[in-house]
């Protein structure tokens, strides 16, 4: 049962005829719960193998330079404090996430990186040293927070009768149901300002400033932000 232990490791790295005559051969003399048995626990120590970051957001994050903060999480490290600030008392109430308390930082670093970079849940899981269940209702506990909490703070969207009235123009016209308004940004191109031009440089290679608009069907603005350079926008 060793050997067959030993050439299933080799065979989950790597697949080479020999190794897979070897295992056909061991197969044929042994019962079909041993080697069950062996495939589960060889599979069992490889997941164990995983590396994952320890400390990550207590030791690693912290050393971050700006650049490197923003390209990992698309935003500077004041608009993520910023956000720490308005989203604590909605995220502190009510969730430990498992045996240890998730930190309200990790919760949204967590969040964060899911929305900005898709990055998979599985990753998320091995960079935080969470488990998956707990990524999973970080996800759609912050994303429910921001948008009940904070969007209405930020973004206008029709209210009253014209709620029910936007709906249904845009189901008339575009055949889309349940559709409030549509958001979307923008690069306005501008001449590079004198002072701190390379504030303003997107990553589309010029210098602009961030447009965000809210229109119903007809293109009519309904909410404008608009004038934040590029660089203090993220």
């Amino acid at each position: 049962m060793a050997e067959v232990y030993l050439l299933l490791q080799d065979l989950i790295t790597q697949t080479d005829d020999e190794n897979i005559d070897r295992l056909y051969q061991i197969h044929k003399s042994v019962s079909k719960r041993k080697l069950v048995f062996s495939v589960v626990s060889c599979l069992a120590a490889k997941r164990r193998q995983i590396a994952r970051v320890k400390n990550y957001v207590e030791n690693v994050i912290p050393q971050y330079t700006p650049d490197d903060f923003r390209n990992r999480f698309r935003m500077s490290r004041s608009t993520f404090d910023a956000l720490v600030l308005s989203l604590s008392p909605q995220l502190a109430v009510g969730f430990k996430g498992g045996i240890m308390k998730v930190s309200i930082e990790k919760q949204l670093l967590i969040f964060i990186r899911y929305a900005s970079c898709q990055q998979i849940l599985t990753e998320l899981v091995d960079s935080f040293v969470v488990c998956e269940a707990t990524v999973h209702t970080i996800i759609h506990r912050t994303s429910s927070i921001i948008c009940s909490d904070l969007l209405p703070a930020l973004v206008k969207w029709p209210s009253g009768m014209k709620v029910q009235e936007t709906v249904d123009m845009f189901f008339q016209h575009k055949g889309f149901p349940g559709v409030l308004s549509a958001i979307d940004g923008s690069h306005i191109p501008i001449k590079t300002p004198k002072v701190d031009g390379e504030q303003y440089y997107s990553r589309k290679k010029f210098p602009s400033i961030i447009l965000q608009a809210v229109c119903d069907k007809n293109l009519h603005f309904l909410d404008l932000y608009c004038g934040w350079p590029v660089y203090k926008c993220i």
